[in-house]
C-alpha cells in the first residue's frame, strides 16, 4: 500500500475506534461507507475466486466530490496488510451496528437488576 494511503487508513482506524467516525451499511453485502465533507469511503469484504480457488479480500475505496472512485487498497487474506485492514473493517461494522455499545448497555442493565447467573 502506498505510504499516503497507509497514513489515511491508520487515521480512519484510529478515529473509528475512538468513535469519532460513524460508518453506515450500504446496500451491498459486507460493505460499509463513511461520508466526510471531502470524500466518501467504502470498505468491503468478500470472496474472490481465481483458478478454482477462493480467497477472502478486503478493499477500501474513496469517492471524490464528483462521485468518481479512487481505489485505495485491495488485499487478499494472507497479505501482510490484511490483518490491519480487517481491524478497520471490524471497527466499521461495530461503528455501524453499535454492537459493543449495545452489549455494554445490556450488561449494565443486567447488573442493575442484579440477576444471578
Amino acid at each position: 500500500m502506498e505510504k499516503k494511503y497507509s497514513e489515511l487508513i491508520q487515521r480512519l482506524y484510529k478515529l473509528t475506534k475512538e468513535r469519532k467516525l460513524e460508518w453506515r451499511k450500504t446496500s451491498s453485502e459486507n460493505e460499509y461507507m463513511l461520508e466526510l465533507n471531502a470524500a466518501t469511503f467504502a470498505i468491503s469484504k468478500g470472496i474472490e475466486y481465481y483458478n478454482n480457488s477462493a480467497s477472502e479480500f478486503i478493499a477500501v475505496s474513496m469517492y471524490n466530490d464528483k462521485n468518481m472512485v479512487i481505489p485505495i487498497v485491495s488485499v487478499m487474506a494472507g497479505d501482510n496488510e490484511y490483518p490491519f485492514l480487517e481491524s478497520l473493517y471490524n471497527e466499521a461494522v461495530d461503528s455501524c451496528t453499535k454492537e459493543t455499545e449495545t452489549l455494554e448497555k445490556v450488561l449494565e442493565e443486567l447488573d442493575r437488576l442484579d440477576l444471578p447467573f
